[in-house]
């Protein structure tokens, strides 16, 4: 009977030893065969497999350059454009200004706070070189900086949903101000003053909400009047991007940018974009400085003396006519200035699609500081300290409207070189994404920008029994808790669930 052995065939009990080791060493070189076969089965299946995963990889870098190519053309075209963080670093470093500027007014008027100064020579210099050198520039600088990006979001938004969504960040805070801060101020600096006469906080908002409220309300009341001539400006502005959208609104902006940019500019086109230009020229960087500020002290300049000899409002104060209206007249022209300068220089530029003004800038920031705050403390002390003091009581006078032809230069000269350079400045050097404390920093200064003219006569009061050399102490000493309040206040606000839509 045969035996078979598995995988050998033909192998019997009846065959010799020597027979047996012959099929055994048959099915182990077969076995062999077999494995080896396998292994190199196994090795083909992973090349495949390694050939598989190159191929996908190659077809993932594919897309993924195409992609890339794509966005570097949206890029250029201004499709699309990388986040400017340096913006809001920018408009951070200018509140904080404002609110430091503000904690040194506050020692410049009359209220119980100031009840004790006299002659304080070094509040006076600081008057001239820190508040006035502010008022030339910041709220010039914000009106810019305000004005880049109202373009874009006005074509991301559409005409209704911009206007309410600037109506709501900007009207609502004003209003709301405007009817809680003014009688609670005037309620505190009273209490201070003469604590056990004064009438109480709710006698003050029943005064200030009387009845035949704008005879004597003012709307905006305090720093809230830039939010509400920001409001009115981004009204005007689509005003006119909806004129602009007619034909004949398209025909007049072309010609608009033809004279602005050159006669081969014309009104942005998404679809076919040229890539940006170089940086400015040292020529054309220092040509259009000089004509930027040409227009700025003409204006300037030109209702300043219209104020002065029409309607006999002395330059740089604010003025008050109805529940509507207070703002510096001579001031009016630049902001408007700015604001269109902001809108025509940005990304979204409706009259020219490489006008982008902030990346074409020259790297000029340290030597524009460095020039601007020369020229502030040089020519600076002339009208503001000597010509002006000397011809004050010449108010009508030609010899007071000569004086003012300098301050005036020296101011808005002032106002461009200092504003530019700080543009420069910050792009170059803070153009970075802020981490958590940053973003914090950051979102709460609108909200800081509103708060502080509360808290600034809170601590000043605080502070009232001290006795100190200069009031400029008094305004160091209140600077640095009034800046930490109003942010931490501020972020508290904006944490609030749905506040950020405001704030």
């Amino acid at each position: 009977m045969a035996i078979f052995i598995d995988g050998v065939d033909g192998a019997s009990a009846s065959d010799s030893p020597s027979d047996l080791e012959k099929f055994a060493a048959s099915a182990r070189a077969e076995a062999d065969a077999l494995a080896l076969e396998a292994e190199e089965a196994r090795k083909a299946a992973t090349d495949a497999l390694a050939a598989l995963e190159c191929a996908r990889a190659a077809s993932a870098a594919a897309s993924a350059s195409a992609a890339a190519t794509a966005l570097s053309a949206r890029l250029r075209a201004g499709a699309l454009r990388p986040r400017t963080w340096y913006v809001d670093w920018l408009r951070t470093f200018l509140t904080l200004v404002v609110v430091l500027h503000h904690c040194t007014t506050t020692y410049l008027g009359s209220s119980p706070w100031t009840a004790k100064r006299k002659d304080d020579t070094a509040l006076w210099l600081l008057t001239q070189l820190f508040v006035n050198g502010n008022q030339a520039y910041f709220m010039t600088l914000f009106f810019f900086i305000s004005g880049i990006y109202v373009p874009s979001s006005f074509e991301r938004k559409g005409a209704l949903r911009f206007l309410g969504d600037r109506t709501l960040r900007l009207m609502l805070p004003c209003v709301v101000y405007s009817l809680l801060a003014p009688p609670f101020m005037n309620w505190w600096a009273g209490y201070v003053k003469d604590p056990a006469s004064h009438p109480s906080l709710g006698s003050a908002f029943t005064k200030w909400l009387a009845p035949g409220w704008p005879t004597t309300y003012m709307l905006p009341t305090g720093p809230p009047w830039f939010i509400y001539m920001l409001w009115c400006l981004n009204v005007a502005y689509v005003i006119l991007a909806c004129a602009a959208s007619s034909r004949a609104g398209a025909a007049v902006l072309r010609r608009l940018g033809c004279c602005c940019c050159g006669a081969g500019a014309a009104v942005a086109d998404e679809a076919a974009k040229p890539a940006p230009r170089p940086r400015y020229t040292a020529r054309q960087a220092l040509g259009g400085s000089a004509a930027l500020i040409a227009v700025l002290f003409l204006t300037c300049y030109g209702v300043r003396m219209l104020d002065l000899f029409a309607f006999n409002i002395q330059p740089s104060i604010f003025v008050q006519r109805g529940p509507f209206v207070q703002f510096m007249p001579d001031y009016l022209p630049v902001y408007i200035v700015a604001f269109s300068l902001g809108v025509f220089a940005g990304p979204k530029s409706p009259f020219s699609s490489t006008a982008d003004l902030l990346v074409r800038l020259p790297r000029w920031g340290a030597a524009c500081l460095a020039v601007g705050g020369v020229w502030w403390l040089q020519a600076g002390w002339l009208p503001n300290v000597v010509m002006h003091a000397m011809f004050a009581n010449q108010k009508g006078s030609a010899v007071f409207a000569g004086s003012w032809v300098l301050r005036t230069f020296v101011e808005q000269s002032f106002c461009v070189v200092w504003s530019a350079g700080l543009l420069m400045a910050f792009r170059d050097g803070l153009n970075l994404r802020p981490n958590v404390f940053g973003e914090i920093i950051n979102g709460a200064a609108y909200a800081a920008f509103l708060l502080h003219p509360v808290i600034i006569p809170l601590y000043a009061a605080a502070i009232m029994g001290f006795t100190f050399p200069s009031m400029v102490v008094n305004a160091c000493v209140i600077s640095a808790p009034v800046v930490i309040t109003a942010w931490l206040l501020g972020a508290g606000l904006k944490a609030i669930p749905g506040a950020h839509r405001i704030l």
